[in-house]
């Protein structure tokens, strides 16, 4: 009983590999998500939120800021507040 095994053919790999483009984009529906990220804005003394961010509903941008509990606040108090308000492209504002 004789067993082949098959090489992979080195030179078609290659060959695929430099026609290829290394920059490849995945489409993503980020209808009716958001995301907030750690504030690198945040201004010392100021009110600014803890965390900024986006979020789409129904197709429409909102932007989302979202501040951590103060210190001494009851256990039962939100871990985050938010404040959404829409976003608008500069092209769109008067």
């Amino acid at each position: 009983m004789t067993i082949e095994t098959k090489r992979p053919n080195l030179e078609a790999i290659r060959n695929n590999e430099a026609g290829r483009s290394h920059s490849v984009r995945k489409t993503y529906d980020s209808t009716n998500r958001g995301a907030i990220w750690l504030n690198q804005r945040k201004r010392e003394g100021k009110q600014d939120a803890d965390f900024t961010g986006t979020l789409d509903v129904n197709g429409v941008t909102f932007w989302v800021n979202a501040w951590k509990p103060k210190a001494g606040s009851s256990d039962r108090s939100p871990r985050l507040t938010f404040t959404i308000r829409q976003k608008v492209d500069a092209d769109d504002e008067i």
